[in-house]
């Protein structure tokens, strides 16, 4: 804990089920000396109607053993010095029913049980209040005869006392559990990892509204690196939480933050506790095993509350090395076979973890007890059809496919021209006024393929704040997107602290966040790459970018494609005018590009990525063919080489430490996230080994393990001079 602020306060829940003698069976005589016979009296026999009207009584034999058995377990607790109350309250110990709980499978038939939840008063986490924890768990199974299984769960309310918690620890938290769930997954048995929309403790990379917003317009899961990056950029607490909890069930989350939401929004009622509930546990009757999670989950919120900033952003910089994860659609054991285990399965485990965090308590009982293998076999296998996934699918030709391959095809290009041009148009709030202004893009053109368009919100960037933010309506034009590149172009850091940009996801200023300044132009379709030089490249001309692809001939209908999406020469050629006429008067020097060149095939780095990772994939593009010292041949014959240095050492004559521009938190991260993991591919592997993504998305070095963690765990104790950056375990 940290020395500087009072203890963390928090709560506990143990869901049992609490057997007692059904007054309608014969007993036999016990053995055990248990309480499961509750003696009734009159009064127990009327209880208040808990649905309708309150006046209303009813006469049952069940609220009889229920009322007595409150009565026994108040008294017992009392008589030890714990005060009880049924409603309870901050200083006592509440005792309810709880409707979620069901009776073991096999139970003695002259048996029966009450579904009973004990909650605990809130204490400071300190030693004594976990004494009391474990003094209560050792009187009540002494004393009745109570049971767990896979519907019981032991939750732990963690909070500042009734300060609730600062917005930038919310978001360090929020972002720590994304990226470590596969982690904190192991400390759990599979019934605790399931996803399902049944589950009460539902993961973050699954039932996040963040992520089920993401899921119809995009094609792959974010990577964690993308998760924290909307996480820690979101601008308002209210906008943060609305993106992590569940829009369904925010409550039923394995981390619930709903009363911080309530709290946030002055939305409290009776129940309200300034606290965020885990809700992962298994039930739990053990003293040891419920004192280890509650100094785990409190330990983590202590380390994103008072870790600095740097630290928590570290810690977090390990999510680079999850190579692939599971998803549970049927193909998990043949990744596994393919790519080995899982980083949370081998390299970095729950227990390097708990050992990064100076959690040497927990790290030691857990790699005693010994770590569950985190599965994903709630899920329901993604390759099925079923109605209920047709209905959410957003585009027609993929609930009902045309019978036509070339049809198919169209519809797939115009799709993905569409994802890019939205992803493009809600990204407009981190460019220059004088940019975003050139913007339009019409997302209900007859042009595109036919879909639902309530859904067209969720073609979200992974960078944008708000899913309100940039919803532009179009002109005439439609999809015309402006973003010409000229010689005044230029790639500068930036260092203005009012720029959207100048602070990175974790709150301080970075001057390797680049920008583009200059005037844009067009790109006519973006399906279409037009990588052409600026009109004052040095040599006025351009090779052949993408050989490979180069078609012989244009279709009339591309050509209406083209001239819908804003080109004249085909499907939307990028070299219009006095330009094009100069480019392709070049002769035998030169090699005009394909305007049927597509963005995400080829060699330049584009396939295998997101809309939101080839617009800036082109972005960078566009300022190294625009710059003055370009020669498009030297590029080719880098790019070529066998010595993938040669093509290194290019970019880095026309910009200077290009990599390090490029893969920093903000930039390397949201523009190559799957190219640097490798794995977020429907097939488990990458595309390619093509050599713009080894040069530009190098792969992450195989570390060792207990070196990694040495590392870390220095620098979370604030030994500044010990960083990963000078092993360069992790990268800058």
């Amino acid at each position: 804990m940290s020395q500087e602020s009072q203890p963390l306060t928090f709560g506990v829940e143990f869901e049992v089920a609490l057997a007692y003698a059904d007054p309608t069976k014969v007993q036999p005589d016990y053995s055990d000396t248990r309480t499961v016979a509750f003696d009734t009296i009159e009064a127990d026999f009327w209880a208040p109607y808990e649905i309708g009207n309150s006046l209303i009584c009813k006469k049952s034999i069940f609220a009889a053993t229920r009322n007595a058995a409150f009565r026994h377990i108040q008294s017992t607790m009392e008589d030890a010095g714990y005060a009880v109350h049924r409603d309870g309250g901050f200083n006592e110990w509440p005792l309810t029913l709880d409707p979620s709980v069901r009776k073991p499978s096999e139970l003695p038939h002259y048996l029966d049980y009450l579904e009973l939840e004990f909650v605990s008063p809130a204490y400071y986490f300190v030693p004594d209040s976990l004494k009391v924890i474990e003094d209560v768990l050792a009187l009540l199974k002494s004393t009745y005869l109570m049971n767990v299984n896979v519907t019981t769960g032991f939750h732990v309310h963690c909070g500042d006392s009734l300060n609730g918690f600062k917005f930038d620890t919310l978001r360090k938290l929020t972002s720590f559990l994304f990226a470590f769930t596969p982690q904190l997954n192991t400390i759990h048995p599979s019934s605790r990892q399931d996803v399902t929309k049944a589950s009460y403790a539902g993961s973050l990379r699954e039932g996040s509204r963040f992520e089920i917003k993401r899921r119809p317009t995009h094609k792959a899961r974010p990577t964690p690196i993308q998760a924290i990056s909307r996480f820690m950029n979101s601008r308002t607490s209210m906008e943060f939480l609305r993106h992590a909890g569940n829009p369904d069930a925010p409550k039923a989350m394995a981390h619930n933050l709903a009363s911080i939401q309530a709290m946030t929004s002055g939305d409290q009622d009776k129940f309200f506790k300034p606290a965020i509930e885990f809700r992962q546990h298994e039930g739990c009757l053990d003293a040891v095993e419920a004192i280890n999670w509650i100094k785990t989950v409190l330990g983590i919120v202590d380390f994103c509350m008072n870790a600095p900033t740097a630290a928590v952003d570290r810690m977090l910089q390990i999510t680079k090395l999850e190579t692939w994860e599971k998803l549970g659609d049927g193909h998990d054991a043949e990744r596994e076979a393919q790519l080995g285990p899982i980083l949370a399965d081998k390299d970095f485990t729950a227990i390097h973890l708990l050992q990064a965090l100076n959690l040497p308590g927990p790290a030691l009982y857990y790699a005693q007890r010994g770590l569950y293998k985190h599965e994903m076999k709630h899920r329901i296998d993604s390759t099925s059809t079923s109605s209920t996934e047709l209905s959410f699918s957003k585009w027609d030709y993929e609930k009902r496919p045309p019978r036509d391959p070339a049809v198919l095809a169209r519809q797939v290009k115009l799709r993905d021209a569409w994802d890019a041009l939205k992803a493009a148009s809600k990204a407009r709030d981190l460019l220059d006024p004088p940019v975003r202004a050139r913007w339009t893009f019409d997302p209900t053109d007859s042009l595109w393929p036919s879909h639902n368009t309530t859904l067209d919100d969720g073609a979200d960037t992974d960078a944008t704040t708000d899913e309100e933010s940039s919803n532009l309506s179009g002109s005439s034009r439609g999809s015309t997107v402006s973003l010409s590149t000229d010689s005044s172009d230029s790639w500068e850091p930036i260092t203005d602290p009012s720029h959207p940009l100048y602070m990175n996801q974790f709150g301080t200023p970075t001057s390797s966040i680049s920008r583009f300044n200059g005037s844009i132009g067009r790109i006519s379709n973006s399906f279409v790459a037009p990588l052409s030089p600026s009109s004052a490249s040095s040599s006025g001309e351009i090779e052949a970018l993408d050989d490979e692809t180069t078609d012989k001939g244009v279709t009339e209908n591309d050509r209406q494609w083209g001239e819908k999406l804003g080109g004249s020469g085909g499907v939307g050629d990028p070299f219009e005018g006095e330009r094009g006429e100069r480019m392709r008067g070049a002769g035998s020097r030169s090699r005009s590009v394909s305007p049927r060149t597509r963005i995400y095939d080829g060699d330049y780095g584009f396939h295998g990525t997101n809309t939101w990772e080839r617009w800036q994939l082109f972005n960078f593009y566009k300022h190294v063919f625009g710059h003055q010292d370009f020669d498009a041949r030297n590029m080719q014959e880098a790019k070529r080489y066998p010595d993938k240095d040669k093509l290194d050492q290019y970019l880095d004559s026309l910009v200077p430490d290009f990599r390090k521009k490029i893969v920093n938190m903000v930039l390397g991260d949201i523009m190559f996230p799957k190219l640097k993991a490798g794995v977020k591919f429907p097939n488990g592997r990458p595309p390619c080994w093509c050599v713009m993504h080894n040069t530009v998305a190098p792969e992450g070095l195989d570390l060792p393990p207990l070196s990694l963690v040495s590392q870390l765990r220095a620098i979370t104790q604030g030994n500044e001079e010990d960083t990963l950056e000078g092993r360069n375990l992790i990268g800058t």
